[in-house]
């Protein structure tokens, strides 16, 4: 045989290529019309035909030596429909109606009668099967030419009957079989009764399309089988963990998916296609890739039970939003959830990898307090809080009353950035024996205050306040200013390395902390029983544990009482208590509503209460009206202390003298405004011929500091009629916004994790609190101040430090105090809960709830992640203040407030919480307290002591949890966009 031309060979003659007419060069036999019907269609005895060559005359080459009997054989180029028509010929000959095309394709592809074929046959067949052949031949073109062939359509009038697929089933023979006996799946219709299948059954276009099916199902169960599969398949719930539920990532599950089961995405994607609609707009409504996946793990789990690990992930963040038991029956029935007792088993499970955490942290830390272990992160602080729920019996008996259930949660926080060495309690004992804390002087309180750190934070929050409500200002100095807050060249002191703390709940108990007992109690529990420490560790750690003002005052109490116990673990001396500081942020804005919320209204009085009436605000026992009160009245009283808003902008317009001004004339600008109007020496400034009562020692500091300050540009109307007095209005506004200053100051360093800025508006408060009768807090403040100082190795406070905040997300500017982060916890286990009548000590309370709660709020954002959805919002905008501020500036310019006027007087002065706190201790308050904190065995008065337990009325006043933490976003303090669900009626 000759050799053929490359149809696809550039230099080919033929310009007019047809894929169905080719030059093609051959030898070919065909019969001729004396040979008999039953000769061998292989092996022609004779030539008929009178084609001729459809070659090209132009580039006419010689042909082979023709044969020699040129009748039998043809040899040379012709029309390929030609050779085709040659050969339907001889299979439609009438005489011979038992060999058709039917028999010839029979013959060359039925496992029967292949062997029987010659080698070249068998070598060409097989050849044409794997689709070597040219592009338009091949096995899979040859069929898809069958199926759309018009000559195999059949029509019932205008309509192409299509297959009905009557008795499709899946396929009987496992997907294994198919691979290991390719030979023996057929993907026929099966016969019953030995009866033939009828030719709608088989033909061109009914058959194919049931012959592709039945094929896609083979697939289907193929690709099922290898994502069911043990060892490559899909992940089950067996054996999961906390680290699974939080790392589930949706990217990974589709592409699995895919890789595996192409077929069945392909086939679901078909039907998820909206054939009309805009694709971008329907997948921003809803999300067809997820809605596929979500279906084929549905359907997986009813193959194989096993493989449901995203129903069992559902199933308990379901549980996390307090679902009933009803929703778990439904879901479960269509495959989207697991049971509702295999829940109770997979949070059983999840807790005692839980309780196993724990363990292993308790001994990794006593590790590292003995050398045995090198790190800085396996240390952890204990912080607790009590929770109550409020149980309602419906059908009250003897048996059952309605009560309020209290008991003790908590959470074990890891520690980061502790230097070695931080936590031997050797040197922090010999430290307090020796009665160190005895040098704390008033005059050591006073030294301890950083006075030019407290003016650049001023600065700095009035440059925030400036940029937050004048757009016209330019971008690049909201950067500079930021950037100042971020640097410890500018305003910043102590922040801390940004990183996602690990936080480990831990089991609830019905042990009330509201006692000296019940924290000694609780502490046990905590680390005896559910961490599994011996009691011969703790000769050798300390362990900080942190909560509100009465919980570490109790703690400080239990160690004083169990001081005579030989025993380091039953004394509870390593424990070091350290108040947290949300409640603390709390009873300091409860105080300024105290000192600056005057009870009588009229029009020439001016405070707080004033300034709220004004913009119609009323005083809630929330957090968030009373915080954005405050700030707001500060922002208002700084941008109009000359002008409203309108008037204030001019100076930062095109052209004006503080357009496009640099930082430091910015900064020059707000620096008179915080030394004007922030300090405590321009408050006195204001009364400086007033009569405050005796002053303390410092009176020389003072007049020191206010001879330094310059006098105000008083009112020219007023300058000569007016009397010398002082002007208590002003007094009053400039005492407020020193006050709102410094717990603004307080409020956004910490989510930015300035751990440093608050550290230094402490210091102030120790004073303050005294000053505000919050004597609580004001001697826990003393406390913090004699371990820092006096008593604190510089590794521990440095410990301390760098963990008094958490960041549950790890994003920048979303730093939280711990005990809100436990409150939050609370909060969690009541709504998780929320319907059950368990005590606190209850075994699934404790053991599967509890100790999994900060597992359980952290699935939810990773199920919402993984769906594709962002964390539910408030339902609330960020609010546009800046009506506020210009009513608050006609408010305040009507009254010339901001304005030195010598005689001035108000019906009401604020109290300088300052300085009534610094005469306080003066006075003995300070002396008192060193004598009763005395650490001396022989002097310790239990009466005495117990006589601290009766809070005064003001600190014992409550005030709503808030629903979201405060964030700092480019410089703004504002509340979190994500919700936390609350409770009608929960408090403090």
């Amino acid at each position: 045989m000759s050799k053929k031309r490359s149809m696809d060979n550039p230099d080919t003659p033929y310009s007019h290529f047809n894929p169905n007419v080719a030059p093609y060069q051959f030898e070919f036999h065909i019969n001729s019309p004396s040979t008999p019907p039953t000769a061998n269609f292989h092996n022609p005895p004779a030539h008929q035909s009178s084609q001729t060559p459809c070659r090209p005359s132009k580039r006419f080459r010689a042909l082979s030596p023709p044969p020699r009997n040129p009748k039998l054989k043809v040899r040379g180029y012709t029309h390929r429909i030609e050779k085709t028509e040659a050969i339907m010929n001889l299979l439609t000959d009438p005489e011979d109606k038992r060999y058709r095309l039917g028999d010839f394709l029979e013959d060359i592809f039925s496992q029967e009668t292949f062997p029987k074929l010659s080698n070249a046959s068998q070598t060409a067949v097989a050849s044409w099967l794997k689709g070597f052949s040219r592009v338009g031949t091949r096995p899979a073109e040859i069929v898809n030419a069958i199926y759309c062939h018009s000559a195999g359509v059949t029509r019932d009038g205008p309509v192409v009957r299509r297959a009905d697929f009557s008795d499709l089933a899946p396929p009987s023979k496992p997907p294994g079989f198919a691979s290991t006996q390719p030979s023996e799946v057929s993907l026929l219709p099966t016969i019953n009764n030995l009866e033939p299948l009828g030719s709608e059954r088989v033909n061109s276009r009914q058959g194919l399309e049931e012959f592709m099916v039945r094929g896609t199902l083979h697939l289907v169960d193929r690709e099922a089988n290898s994502l069911t599969n043990s060892d490559n398949g899909l992940k089950r719930s067996a054996g999961m963990t906390w680290d699974d539920l939080e790392n589930i990532s949706r990217d990974e599950q589709e592409e699995k998916i895919k890789a595996s089961a192409p077929v069945i995405w392909a086939v679901l994607s078909t039907i998820t296609r909206a054939p009309n609609g805009n694709p971008e707009q329907l997948s921003s409504i809803r999300d067809a890739a997820l809605a596929i996946m979500m279906a084929i793990l549905m359907l997986l789990s009813f193959r194989n039970p096993l493989v449901n690990f995203f129903q069992a992930a559902l199933t308990v963040f379901l549980f996390s939003c307090n679902t009933g038991k009803l929703v778990y029956q439904v879901l479960n029935r269509m495959g989207i959830s697991t049971a509702h007792s295999t829940l109770h088993k997979t949070l059983d499970r999840l807790g005692q990898a839980a309780t196993a955490e724990l363990a292993s942290l308790g001994k990794r830390a006593y590790e590292c307090a003995v050398g045995l272990r090198e790190g800085s992160s396996d240390y952890f602080m204990l912080v607790f809080d009590n929770v109550n729920k409020y149980h309602l019996a419906r059908k009250q008996t003897v048996a059952s009353k309605s009560r309020m259930k209290n008991g003790t949660a908590s959470t074990a926080i890891r520690l980061e950035d502790v230097p070695a060495g931080a936590f031997d309690p050797k040197p922090y004992w010999e430290r307090i024996k020796s009665q160190a804390r005895n040098a704390l002087s008033v005059d050591a309180l006073l030294d301890d205050i950083d006075s030019e750190h407290l003016e650049n934070a001023g600065t700095g929050l009035v440059m925030r306040t400036l940029l937050e409500y004048l757009p016209s200002l330019p971008r690049r100095l909201r950067e500079e200013v930021e950037e100042k807050f971020k640097s410890t060249a500018g305003f910043a002191i102590h922040r801390l390395r940004l990183r996602k703390s690990i936080t480990l709940s831990m089991g609830t108990s019905n042990i009330n902390e509201s006692t000296a007992d019940g924290v000694s109690k609780i502490l046990h529990d905590l680390v005896f029983t559910q961490m599994k420490m011996l009691a011969s560790w703790f000769s050798k750690i300390l362990i900080l544990v942190g909560g509100d003002q009465l919980t570490v005052d109790r703690l400080r109490k239990a160690r004083c009482f169990r001081a005579v116990e030989s025993s380091v673990y039953e004394s509870r001396s390593w424990a070091i208590p350290v108040i947290q500081l949300w409640h603390m942020k709390v009873a300091y804005l409860r105080s300024i509503f105290k000192i600056h919320w005057f009870d009588k209204s009229g029009s020439n009085l001016f405070g707080l209460r004033q300034s709220m009436q004004a913009i119609g605000r009323n005083y809630s026992p929330e957090f968030y009206p009373c915080h954005y009160a405050v700030k707001t009245v500060f922002e208002g009283m700084v941008l109009t202390a000359s002008y409203m808003l309108s008037e204030l902008a001019k100076h930062f317009a095109p052209g004006s003298r503080y357009h496009d001004c640099s930082l430091s004339d910015f900064e020059h600008l707000a620096g008179n405004i915080y030394r004007r109007y922030l300090t405590t020496e321009s408050f006195h400034r204001t009364l400086e011929q007033s009569k405050t009562g005796p002053l303390t020692s410092k009176d020389a500091v003072r007049d020191a500091i206010l001879d330094k300050i310059n006098r105000y540009r008083q009112d020219p109307s007023r300058s000569e009629n007016g009397n010398n007095g002082n002007d208590q209005l002003l007094g009053n506004f400039t005492l407020f916004m020193r006050d709102v200053f410094l717990y603004l100051e307080m409020a956004s360093a910490i989510p930015e994790g300035d751990i440093g800025r608050v550290f230094e508006v402490t210091k102030l408060l120790r004073f303050f609190f005294w000053g505000s009768n919050a004597t609580n807090y004001g001697s826990e403040l003393l406390e913090m101040a004699s371990g820092f100082l006096y008593e604190y190795l510089e590794k521990l406070r440095t410990a301390i430090l760098n963990n008094w905040l958490v960041n549950p997300s790890g994003i920048a500017g979303h730093w939280q105090e711990c005990d809100f982060f436990q409150e939050h916890c609370n909060k969690a286990i009541k709504t998780v809960f929320n319907t059950k009548n368990s005590e606190w000590d209850s075994r699934f309370l404790r053991d599967a709830v509890s100790v999994n709660i900060t597992g359980l709020t952290r699935l939810r954002d990773s199920i919402l992640k993984f769906l594709g959805l962002g964390s539910p919002g408030n339902g609330k905008s960020r609010p546009d203040y800046s009506a506020d501020i210009n009513v608050l500036a006609s408010h305040y310019l009507r009254g010339r407030v901001f304005i030195l006027q010598p005689g001035r007087m108000q019906e009401f002065v604020a109290a300088d919480m300052f300085h009534d706190g610094l005469n306080k201790l003066n006075a003995g308050t300070l002396s008192q307290f060193l004598e009763r904190t005395r650490w001396d065995i022989e002097d310790i008065n239990p009466e005495f002591m117990q006589a601290d337990l009766v809070e005064t009325a003001e600190e014992d006043v409550s005030m709503y949890i808030p629903e979201q933490a405060l964030v700092v976003e480019d410089g703004v303090l504002l509340q979190a966009a994500v919700e936390v669900p609350v409770e009608d009626g929960q408090e403090l």
